[in-house]
């Protein structure tokens, strides 16, 4: 993507916006742009994943869930690609899971969250 024409221009507005704008690049249709292949992939990870699991539901999906895996990978390397596949390849691999004891309990009206267990064989 870096090489590309549309790559290129995302690099130079993540420099300098504004000597992007003095250069004549579109700076509103490249973010638009960028933000339309980012929900598209989105999109297809979901459709990936709901083909995985046969079914989707809301109750799948907890907070917990969701801020374990942004930290898998921050911590995996946020700034390169190498640190974003092997945080893709960490979750899927068992490396880091997560067990969900989502649920409303009996006891109370508060409903039980999920607990997240990442131990890194390195």
């Amino acid at each position: 993507m870096r090489r590309t024409r549309l790559g290129g221009q995302m690099l130079t507005i993540r420099a300098n916006e504004r000597a992007a704008a003095a250069a004549g690049i579109n700076i509103a249709g490249v973010k638009l742009t960028g933000f339309g292949i980012a929900a598209g992939l989105a999109g297809t990870a979901g459709v990936l994943l709901g083909y995985q699991q046969k079914s989707l539901a809301f109750q799948n999906f907890d907070v917990f869930v969701s801020l374990t895996y942004v930290a898998v990978v921050y911590l995996a390397g946020i700034s390169r690609v190498s640190g974003a596949v092997i945080a893709g390849l960490m979750v899927p691999a068992g490396w880091c899971t997560t067990r969900s004891t989502a649920g409303w309990n009996s006891a109370s009206t508060t409903r039980s969250s999920a607990r997240s267990d990442c131990s890194s064989p390195w």
